[in-house]
């Protein structure tokens, strides 16, 4: 790709007016030749970030983060350096020439789906007209009394969906029945024929992705008809299972935050941000998916989750918890000791209460263990079902040390030795956790460590046969890179997880290159996908020789009967996820292979009775740190198989 000139660089930043460009995302106030304003990039509680418009620069003296007027737009977009200048250039007419036109990277939606979300985007508008218009009296009273003012409506793009006149609207604009229908805006009726709006007499709530895009509605009826509530269906677009509420402002802000608050429903959402708590997400339900684990993964900061404090609420934080546990994404539970939910809590005047309960959020098994002791009799029968519970949340942990401290939390509670608790725990799961004297860190004997790799050793058999993995090593390699050839369909999932799909033989290295290069002439948009020639022509100029002196044999093995096969067959994403499990599983393997190794060769040398006290000393050492690395990886293997295994089920 071309390279910006440096003086056109300069240009941008001399006519960019950097107290304009800041002052577009947060309050600034004049103070002496500089300004000051709240930083964007933490979360900042009084004015850190000084802009100077004379040296044309911006720093925050509390979090460090500085630059130029370029680096604040790449920062706060999410942008490359290159966007950022052509993005200013635009915008203060500073001609590029060309460099305007540079391609950075493939647009990630189709035509098709641009068109649903001008759909949505319109019937949006049309909605909120209607709203504000003599027929949405009833609607505005409705939002009056959820506490809901004008300037909410307008932030969050509320409308109402009146009687049957939606449909109509879109078609004398321009659109096409057929892709109102698909965008979920109308249906026909199979009988009749008869097409109509699919929201009618429904206060609706624009829902948008991590883009921006308007994706779907929720409609809340203002009778008591049922449903109370009424989401778009599935759509090209919308997705029941990658719907996050206000994951759009909240993608855009995370560097502010320092923490991410997950919540239920929608009303939640805009009730807090009432009270300046905008780093909340709802998931517009309780069930926690793949997306959203991902999502929250990605997004890099500590969860605090906040639901309904009833029977169903508690349920879900436990199966939310198992998920979040088995990903080692770092997350608390807001303890919600009132029977309201949040949005009640704040239209009912009990903000301070509710921050209370925010700033007090408690660890996942202090949470539970309460939870579950609260107000019982701890009969036998209680006690059983409590441990059973958190042995269940245990079986997904990846700190040991957080196991032992919960089992000690365990045994003072329920007034049982910790030494019964460790003897059912290792009776109960595939996760050990292994006795020691009062002075020593909880560490696995030998014989424990050889049952404990029996015992997940032997399930493994069992679920590879309940997967049906016909791929092996250069099979699954040889079918992502022809998918990667094909198209940018699985990008994301595939860069996450090369280092294991390349594997560790002979030719991982020439994979994983060649994987990591393709992707990186998708994201540069120099491979559009689907031409064998021109990827043969982009490596051949590379640099690198594993990949340049290598086109022939890339030729050879795209030419295969297998890899033409392969190209006329669509690979699926599951076809992928099956390919990603028996990597991670192989490799677990081998690694508890090489410390196996590792711990008979330290054994053998123990048992040289001629060796030095000293040298002793270390070999036990190693020992100990051989073991529990062997126990920790038997636990992340038995955790990825439970979890395919779960997934699995779901799938059929």
């Amino acid at each position: 790709m071309a390279k910006i000139p440096e003086e056109k660089i300069q240009e941008v930043i001399n006519k960019a007016d950097i107290v304009d460009v800041i002052s577009k995302y947060t309050n600034l106030q004049k103070q002496g030749r500089n300004y000051v304003g709240l930083c964007l990039f933490h979360q900042d509680q009084s004015p850190s970030m000084i802009v100077s418009p004379d040296k044309k620069i911006f720093k925050c003296f509390s979090c460090g983060v500085g630059g130029n007027v370029i680096q604040f737009v790449e920062k706060m977009n999410g942008i490359s350096f290159p966007e950022a200048v052509v993005k200013l250039a635009k915008d203060y007419n500073v001609d590029l020439g060309d460099f305007e036109k540079m391609n950075f990277k493939k647009d990630p939606y189709s035509a098709k789906q641009k068109l649903l979300f001008e759909i949505n985007e319109e019937a949006m508008k049309y909605y909120q007209a209607i709203l504000f218009g003599q027929k949405g009296k009833e609607a505005k009273d409705y939002l009056d009394k959820r506490k809901i003012d004008k300037n909410q409506i307008i932030e969050w793009g509320i409308g109402y969906a009146y009687e049957n006149n939606l449909l109509k609207h879109l078609v004398e604009v321009g659109y096409h029945e057929d892709d109102i229908i698909t965008a979920g805006l109308a249906t026909r009726n199979d009988e009749s024929g008869r097409v109509y709006d699919y929201f009618r007499n429904r206060v609706v709530f624009p829902i948008k992705n991590r883009d921006g895009y308007v994706i779907g509605f929720s409609g809340r009826v203002l009778t008591d008809e049922k449903p109370k509530y009424l989401n778009t269906r599935e759509t090209p677009v919308f997705k029941k299972s990658e719907v996050m509420f206000n994951i759009d402002w909240v993608w855009r802000n995370k560097e502010r935050y320092q923490y991410i608050l997950v919540l239920e429903g929608f009303m939640d959402v805009i009730s807090l941000k009432k009270i300046n708590y905008d780093n909340s997400l709802a998931l517009m339900g309780t069930s926690v998916s793949t997306y959203h684990l991902n999502t929250f993964k990605q997004l890099k900061k500590p969860l605090k989750i906040f639901l309904d404090g009833d029977g169903p609420g508690i349920k879900a934080m436990f199966k939310m918890s198992k998920a979040l546990l088995t990903e080692n994404i770092p997350f608390t539970i807001v303890d919600n000791l009132t029977n309201s939910d949040p949005d009640e809590l704040v239209n009912g005047g009990k903000q301070k209460e509710l921050e209370k309960m925010i700033d007090n959020s408690v660890n996942v098994y202090d949470f539970f263990i309460t939870k579950f002791m609260q107000n019982k009799d701890l009969t036998i029968d209680l006690k059983n079902e409590i441990i059973n519970k958190i042995f269940e949340l245990l079986a997904c942990e990846k700190n040991l040390i957080t196991v032992d401290s919960v089992i000690d939390e365990l045994s003072q509670k329920l007034n049982i030795s910790k030494e019964t608790l460790l003897a059912s725990f290792k009776q109960k799961s595939n996760k050990k956790i292994y006795e020691t004297n009062r002075d020593q860190p909880m560490i696995p004997t030998r014989q424990e460590y050889v049952e404990n790799r029996r015992q997940v050793n032997k399930i493994t058999p069992n679920q590879a046969k309940k997967v049906s993995l016909k791929s092996k090593n250069d099979d699954m390699k040889l079918s992502v890179l022809v998918s990667l050839v094909k198209s940018d369909d699985y990008l994301k999932k595939i860069e996450e997880n090369i280092s294991y799909i390349s594997g560790s033989g002979p030719k991982s290295y020439f994979y994983q290159t060649l994987y990591q290069t393709i992707i990186g002439y998708y994201q540069s948009g120099r491979y559009e996908g689907n031409n064998i020639e021109k990827l043969v022509s982009l490596l051949s100029a590379e640099k690198q020789p594993v990949l340049s002196t290598k086109t022939d044999e890339l030729i050879k093995i795209l030419s295969t009967p297998s890899s033409d096969l392969k190209f006329k067959n669509k690979f699926t994403e599951q076809e992928l996820d099956d390919i990603i499990y028996q990597a991670k599983l192989e490799m677990f393997e081998k690694e508890v292979n090489e410390v196996t190794k590792d711990i008979s060769k330290i054994e053998n040398q123990l048992g040289n009775q001629d060796l030095a006290e000293d040298k002793q000393k270390e070999l036990r050492s190693d020992l100990v740190h051989k073991l529990n690395e062997a126990s920790h990886l038997l636990k992340q293997k038995s955790c990825l198989i439970d979890s395919y295994t779960t997934k699995e089920r779901k799938r059929r």
